[in-house]
């Protein structure tokens, strides 16, 4: 796993600061440009497609300031700026969030607050004076709070990271996890039943996911198999 993940906890505490932030701030930035150099160059007689556009960059706007980023708060002041382009009257010197719709307000509060949580639950986990079973605990924190963020990329991610340390508690509660997500599930329940092939529920578990993603009739055949291998050995808890 290390060779997957070969990050010091100290080098995951500047991972979690900056990774997710500023690459996805980048794309979100890239996106928000393409946006309105379609905008520049639409006709000014052409109202229609002017009007569309410019609900095409709030909406990038007001999704941007929805995610957990570095430096929201310069995608706000831009956002300000921008909007009194449109004919808003909004105060562009300050962060403040008057004037600004309470839906787009209270997401950007949100994601501001999330934003500012991960480097102590980062560094929570990265202490060396804590037990095993305290830091376990302060895995299923951390994995709680991205748990509330609904996003099973970042969930898994920190999944990866847990087994690293625990690899059979952790694949054992990785079950209950939100990852039901295409292929996701599969290759979580593949490495589950691998770690902790005596745990009988993982195997049924696995075979149902199989169903569900409708995959060849080869592959549960297989699978089914292995069980009946391990049920004929008595190894199931």
């Amino acid at each position: 796993m290390n060779e997957i993940f070969p990050l010091t906890p100290a080098m995951w505490q500047e991972y979690a600061r900056d990774e997710a932030s500023i690459s996805a701030g980048e794309i979100w930035e890239l996106y928000r440009e393409f946006e309105l150099a379609i905008f520049s160059r639409i006709d000014k007689i052409n109202l229609t497609e002017k009007k569309k556009q410019v609900l095409q960059i709030r909406s990038i706007f007001h999704r941007q300031l929805s995610v957990a980023l570095a430096n929201s708060s310069a995608t706000l002041l831009a956002y300000k700026s921008w909007e009194v382009e449109q004919g808003a009257v909004l105060d562009v010197e300050s962060s403040n969030l008057d004037g600004i719709s309470s839906n787009v307000a209270s997401a950007y509060q949100k994601a501001l607050e999330m934003c500012n949580a991960r480097p102590h639950v980062e560094e929570q986990i990265s202490r060396q004076d804590l037990s095993h079973s305290e830091k376990f605990q302060q895995y299923m924190i951390y994995l709680k709070y991205e748990q509330s963020s609904e996003d099973p990329g970042r969930v898994q991610l920190l999944y990866e990271r847990a087994i690293t340390d625990f690899p059979v508690s952790t694949i054992c509660i990785l079950i209950d996890s939100p990852l039901h997500v295409g292929n996701v599930v599969r290759d979580v329940y593949s490495r589950a039943t691998k770690n902790c092939p005596w745990v009988g529920e993982l195997w049924v578990r696995s075979l149902l996911s199989l169903e569900h993603g409708r995959v060849s009739e080869e592959e549960i055949s297989t699978v089914g198999l292995i069980v009946t291998i391990h049920s004929e050995l008595n190894q199931f808890s």
